[in-house]
């Protein structure tokens, strides 16, 4: 059972590694990073120019992009980063009203990590950010941008080594991470199955948190299922 239905925080924004020294903060270069978070969604990281980035922001100079975050890549970055310290704020509250109550156990994790998603964003912002990270849920664990974010997210990385010792993977942490990106999947595929119920047609949930406990089972299941047998 969830902690809550819903968490909310909100937290300002945070550039990540610059490479000038330029205001991220700045209007355009927020809108830069929304319109590249929506684009990246929509169409994957290689399949949008930072031309097609800077006319979705409304930027005429075709530099605008290179100029705040020099590369593709630095910009992928920026766009993690943006939303990454409200978040955290809201796993951070999520847990600790659990932890108040009782010793956390698997699917207090999980729901930690991943039920605070549904209420850091507006509707549109809830969207995007899940079909940005989607993209990029299957780069390799070393180049995955949450690596470089650290510091901006201490009590999801607490989150994940806590599920990782708690599940017994400490001598197989890329197992726990592949366990760990598919249960991710998951749940953001199931904001878009979320919408579509709610469009209408055969719903066989009688409440919106009924759906989410379902969902969590499902995630709970990912990370529990006992793991292949080691080769002899």
């Amino acid at each position: 059972m969830a902690a809550k239905s819903k968490v909310k925080g909100k937290a300002a924004d945070r550039p990540a590694n610059p490479v000038r020294a330029v205001n991220k903060h700045s209007r355009t270069a927020q809108q830069i990073m929304l319109a590249a978070e929506h684009l990246f969604g929509q169409r994957g990281i290689d399949g949008v120019s930072l031309r097609e980035i800077a006319a979705r922001a409304g930027q005429g100079n075709n530099s605008a992009v290179q100029y705040y975050f020099g590369t593709k890549e630095n910009l992928v970055q920026s766009v993690f980063e943006m939303r990454m310290p409200a978040l955290d704020a809201a796993r951070g509250q999520w847990l600790e009203e659990v932890e108040n109550a009782r010793s956390a156990s698997v699917r207090d994790l999980a729901e930690a990590l991943l039920m605070p998603i549904l209420d850091a964003f507006d509707q549109q912002g809830l969207e995007n950010f899940a079909h940005f990270v989607t993209r990029l849920a299957h780069r390799d664990t070393w180049t995955h941008p949450s690596r470089r974010a650290r510091e901006l997210t201490p009590v999801t990385d607490r989150i994940v080594k806590r599920l990782e010792a708690g599940l017994g993977y400490s001598e197989n942490s890329e197992f726990f991470m592949i366990r760990l990106r598919l249960a991710v999947d998951l749940f953001m595929d199931s904001i878009e199955e979320h919408k579509r119920l709610k469009r209408g047609g055969s719903n066989p949930y009688k409440n919106e948190q009924e759906f989410w406990r379902d969902i969590m089972v499902m995630v709970t299941a990912i990370l529990e299922s006992p793991g292949p047998s080691p080769s002899l």
